[in-house]
């Protein structure tokens, strides 16, 4: 999260799962139809679209394939576009122990607010990239499609074994800012950062809150850069509210 005193700007505080039957939750979007050896991790850049139907979501869950990879954990990101086509990361988080053959089921931590019937994504990883993902290929999900292979391709009629969770309560208010500075900064070897994460005018929630006073009037930090530079950035405190749909979170 971000912090006062120069710690770094990160978004998307990283929620534990536990690895249960996603039966057991408040089910949205469910494809469970797992005929089909899909994927393994290894392949990189995993991703399923899907719609929501409610406005707020809690968690998903992947099945991973019997005999195939070691036990590892699996991460579930919610994101609201691909990775590669400027997406903002939205909510995320890690089973820590999966057997190849159960659901990895996860549960971010709070109640995300999401526009029912708009277009998200759902990127999976795996801790040892050596575990297989069921599916189906029979379009058995109409609402959404694989994304597999470097540089996210899309498979039509493709579809993981995957289901996302209904929220059981109302959307967490968080602290709201407002980005008001960034300031590119160049590191030992002379490289400037060459794309800060932040730019001015951008909204970044934080920690739940019940009031404004729950919340620190101003933030600054820096966000390292891809190529090794780092972005100093501050934030100026908007209010404690639900999240809007443009507020990126820690990542």
């Amino acid at each position: 999260m971000l912090n006062r005193g120069g710690v770094a700007l990160v978004l998307g505080a990283l929620c534990l799962c536990t690895v249960a039957s996603a039966q057991e939750r408040c089910v949205d979007q469910s494809q469970r139809d797992e005929s089909v050896y899909m994927k393994n991790f290894g392949q990189t850049d995993c991703a399923q679209s899907f719609q929501q139907a409610s406005d707020g979501i809690e968690g998903a869950a992947l099945k991973t394939l019997a005999g195939i990879g070691t036990p590892g954990s699996v991460t579930i990101e919610l994101w609201d576009n691909l990775p590669n086509q400027g997406g903002n990361m939205l909510a995320t988080g890690t089973d820590p122990d999966v057997n190849p053959g159960e659901w990895a089921t996860c549960e971010f931590g709070e109640c995300v607010s999401v526009t029912p019937g708009r277009t998200y994504f759902l990127r999976f990883l795996n801790s040892n990239n050596d575990m297989g993902i069921t599916g189906c290929v029979t379009d058995c999900y109409p609402f959404g499609d694989v994304y597999a292979n470097p540089g996210y391709n899309r498979f039509p009629g493709f579809d993981y074994t995957f289901e996302t969770f209904c929220c059981q309560g109302p959307p967490t208010p968080r602290c709201i800012y407002q980005v008001s500075k960034v300031k590119n900064k160049a590191n030992a070897c002379g490289q400037v950062c060459d794309a800060c994460p932040y730019v001015r005018g951008d909204l970044v929630c934080t920690i739940e809150c019940r009031d404004g006073s729950d919340c620190p009037t101003r933030l600054r930090g820096f966000n390292a850069c891809p190529n090794g530079g780092a972005c100093k950035v501050s934030a100026d405190l908007v209010g404690c509210d639900i999240p809007p749909q443009n507020c990126k979170r820690c990542r």
